[in-house]
């Protein structure tokens, strides 16, 4: 959209909205919830520095409609583009044309750390936050002692199981289940040890074994749960350069908390925001788009600027994580998640793509020694 003004100057913004014809998987997948997000939160003291510029948000979750006016972003970089050809969402695309020449002066490694400072900011910001307002926050009903329907503190009298949260939660179960107990394995090459990690992460969720009452016996005690984006991937994340980019060192690093004084890291894309690990987010990120030599080399390098910009933020998260529990998260996490993504993307992507993924997947579990005995349950 172009805004014309009285004084004869104009200003471009984006509309973002759901079509009639979407409406349905709207409602089904909760896109609204982006629209509620940016609408209680755009002008967050600290959220408000790793979010566009929103102007208006409307979103209703039973209707399915949405409406964003923000910013227009076409002078940033989408973040996934500096990660090289590997990931899909990069195949035939000119890469240096994207990045406008800048990935050799900005390699994965620096754009994953400005994601994982912005990450750090949400979750300091949120951590352990039982205030958190908002029956349209996925899975809000998670956190220990919050009544699903009003938001209220659970009376002593309950048992501290509620429902809804539960049905959530094995709604998410049964479809990462229900879709690999469908899948054909015959459309690409899968590793039997993949294959046996993923079998026991799904069959430690199901009711049979009590997945959900190890799962709220974990948010009760040990989870590192926050206020998280819940779709974190560099395709998700925009590069922008900052006001002092003209007067910075085109070769300037970060520092130790992963600051940039030329660029800026936007998140995008908030369907999914809900409650969840913290550092599970940056597991999903590199397992994502970075290439699994480089990750192996560089992910302790993104997960301690992740911790030390986190404990920064927010001084008393180091009396509940120390660096070493956060590292075993982002492991445990980040394999999590991609279990929970596997049978959904084999069912629906290419075999080439399925591959890719397949792939990145089974190097993170290599690399970190998971087995069928040490797997997580999926994570959502």
């Amino acid at each position: 959209l172009t805004i014309k003004f009285a004084d004869n100057t104009s200003e471009t913004v984006v509309l973002k909205r759901i079509r009639e014809s979407g409406l349905e998987k709207s409602r089904e997948l909760g896109l609204a919830r982006e629209a509620l997000f940016y609408s209680q939160f755009k002008s967050h003291p600290t959220v408000k520095h790793i979010l566009p510029t929103v102007l208006h948000a409307w979103g209703d979750l039973i209707s399915g409609h949405k409406e964003i006016i923000m910013e227009d972003l076409t002078k940033g970089i989408q973040c996934g583009y500096f990660f090289g050809p590997g990931s899909p969402l990069n195949w035939d695309k000119d890469l240096v044309a994207a990045t406008r020449g800048l990935t050799a002066a900005l390699p994965p490694v620096f754009v994953a750390k400005l994601a994982a400072r912005a990450a750090a900011h949400l979750h300091a910001a949120f951590w352990k936050d039982t205030n958190l307002k908002g029956d349209w926050i996925r899975g809000i009903s998670w956190i220990p002692g919050r009544s699903a329907s009003s938001g209220y503190v659970a009376s002593t009298a309950s048992t501290g199981t509620d429902s809804r949260g539960e049905d959530l939660w094995e709604v998410y179960q049964r479809q990462c289940r229900e879709d690999w107990e469908s899948l054909d394995f015959s459309t690409i090459s899968w590793d039997p040890q993949l294959r046996a990690c993923i079998d026991a992460s799904i069959q430690r969720a199901k009711p049979d074994s009590g997945g959900f009452e190890v799962f709220r016996r974990w948010m009760s005690k040990d989870a590192p749960w926050s206020l998280v984006h819940g779709d974190f991937h560099p395709a998700n994340c925009m590069l922008v350069e900052t006001d002092k980019a003209d007067k910075v060192d085109q070769d300037a690093d970060l520092d130790a908390l992963g600051r940039s004084e030329r660029f800026q890291l936007l998140l995008l894309d908030w369907e999914n925001v809900g409650i969840g690990s913290g550092p599970q987010e940056i597991g999903q990120f590199l397992i994502s788009h970075m290439d699994p030599t480089l990750r192996t080399k560089v992910e302790k390098e993104v997960v301690e600027v992740y911790y030390k910009c986190l404990v920064s933020a927010n001084p008393r998260i180091a009396e509940d994580m120390t660096f070493e529990q956060c590292w075993r998260e982002y492991i445990i996490g980040g394999a999590g998640k991609w279990v929970w993504f596997m049978p959904l993307l084999a069912k629906s992507c290419p075999p080439k793509m399925t591959q890719y993924f397949h792939d990145q997947l089974q190097s993170f579990l290599k690399t970190h020694g998971l087995t069928p005995e040490t797997m997580p349950m999926p994570r959502t």
